[in-house]
Formats: structure tokens, C-alpha cells, sequence
């Protein structure tokens, strides 16, 4: 039985290797508007799977938008703020206006 290395490895070598992953962190936006939704969160006593329970997704999820680790889509930013009762601006709150987002 041979094992082949997955192409991304970058290696041509028959040895089995498991590929390194990057760990990619969310821009200072994605993490700003996670520590809001936790704070905002936190404040009114919801769990996170309440809050995920509300949106239609796994409180996982809830944890990654939390930690900025995944970007919130428009309609997720949206359907949060109205499970945590405030405004979509309420996120944004405090963000520094010259922040360049990562691209």
C-alpha cells in the first residue's frame, strides 16, 4: 500500500506528511465586531447556542464570528443585532476610521 502526499504539501517525496496550515487570524474589523457581538451578548445573559439557535447556525459558529476567526456576512451582522436588540451601528461603535482592513 502506498501513501501519497497531497499536492499542497509541496513535496514530491513518498512520505506521508500531513500539510502545515496557516493560521490566519480576522482583520482588526472582523475581531472589533466579534468582541461586540460577545460583549453585547454577555450583557443580556444569551448563551451563545440561544443566539445561534435565532440565526439558524451552530453555537461553533457563534464562536468563531466571536473571536473574529470567520467574517460575518451583512445578513448575519443583521440578523445578530436584531436577536441582541440594537442597531448594526452598535458594532461598529469605537472601530478606528483609519484602519486599513487586510486584503
Amino acid at each position: 500500500m502506498s501513501m501519497r502526499v497531497p499536492k499542497d504539501c509541496g513535496e514530491d517525496t513518498p512520505t506521508l506528511q500531513r500539510p502545515r496550515r496557516m493560521v490566519v487570524l480576522g482583520d482588526d474589523v472582523d475581531v472589533h465586531l466579534g468582541r461586540r457581538v460577545w460583549r453585547r451578548r454577555r450583557m443580556l445573559g444569551v448563551t451563545q447556542q440561544q443566539l445561534a439557535s435565532v440565526c439558524g447556525v451552530r453555537f461553533q459558529q457563534i464562536q468563531k464570528y466571536e473571536c473574529g476567526q470567520n467574517r460575518m456576512s451583512a445578513g448575519r451582522l443583521w440578523q445578530i443585532a436584531q436577536a441582541l436588540d440594537v442597531s448594526v451601528d452598535y458594532f461598529f461603535d469605537g472601530l478606528n476610521p483609519r484602519a486599513k482592513p487586510q486584503v
